[in-house]
């Protein structure tokens, strides 16, 4: 899939998530997702899916009505191929400025970002990656001493953004027609994606990007995105996570 499918099969899949909690009252999975929110479904009166765009984090909330009483619950959305071995998937994506005054960094370091983006041309090359002579020993320790400094932040910016932040965490896992949903709250997710705390430049035997803990920060048109391997995630958080089979 290039960029442009992968975007489309996201949407659907909020778009399948909303409609199904729609229909709560005929469709079984919906029930017991709701049931594991924590709601009895006697004292439902009405209940929906809403697929918000471009509300920072949140994909998709869950409305229930309990007579007067109204209750939001939250949700990060995510999806991956059952046939997919590396199920890198995207968490955040936006402006450099956006990321550096979020995540609560200066000017030097939107500097070393914008020319990592693409932002500022470097010696004729628009975008360098870290192992490029213009980021030297004083300009790379900087990066990693602030990126340790705001680490807790940053990954609440990353996975919660700043405004109504999402409470769950939801996973598609599509296997022939089939779905796997991996619930689990966001907090857990962090926990997981902090890792061992470490910010080091690159993944595996390249350099060119900068990881921290389980999550790496790659450029994407001249901006910032931030990718996380799901199918390990859920590995590793299978048994914290609400596991809902739903059959086609």
């Amino acid at each position: 899939m290039n960029h442009s499918q992968i975007a489309k099969s996201g949407y659907a899949n909020e778009e399948w998530l909303a409609n199904l909690l729609t229909h709560w009252r005929g469709d079984a999975y919906a029930r017991k997702i709701i049931q594991h929110f924590g709601f009895n479904l006697d004292r439902i009166s009405d209940a929906y899916g809403i697929r918000l765009k471009g509300i920072e984090k949140t994909d998709v909330t869950l409305i229930v009505h309990e007579h007067e009483k109204l209750t939001e619950v939250r949700m990060s959305c995510k999806k991956f191929s059952y046939d997919n071995k590396r199920a890198l998937g995207h968490i955040a994506h936006g402006v450099v400025d956006s990321f550096v005054f979020g995540f609560g960094m200066d000017l030097e370091i939107r500097e070393s970002l914008m020319a990592f983006a693409g932002g500022h041309i470097v010696e004729g090359k628009r975008g360098v990656y870290f192992d490029d002579p213009f980021f030297d020993i004083k300009r790379k320790d900087k990066i990693i001493k602030d990126f340790k400094d705001n680490y807790d932040n940053i990954f609440n910016v990353i996975f919660k953004g700043q405004h109504s932040p999402p409470e769950q965490f939801v996973i598609t896992v599509e296997n022939d027609g089939d779905r796997i949903l991996f619930i689990a709250p966001i907090d857990n997710v962090i926990e997981y994606a902090k890792g061992d705390g470490k910010v080091w430049f690159g993944r595996e035997e390249s350099n060119h990007n900068l990881a921290l803990g389980n999550i790496t920060m790659y450029r994407k048109g001249q901006s910032l995105q931030f990718k996380m391997d799901y199918r390990m995630m859920v590995k590793a958080l299978g048994h914290k996570m609400r596991i809902f089979y739903i059959y086609s």
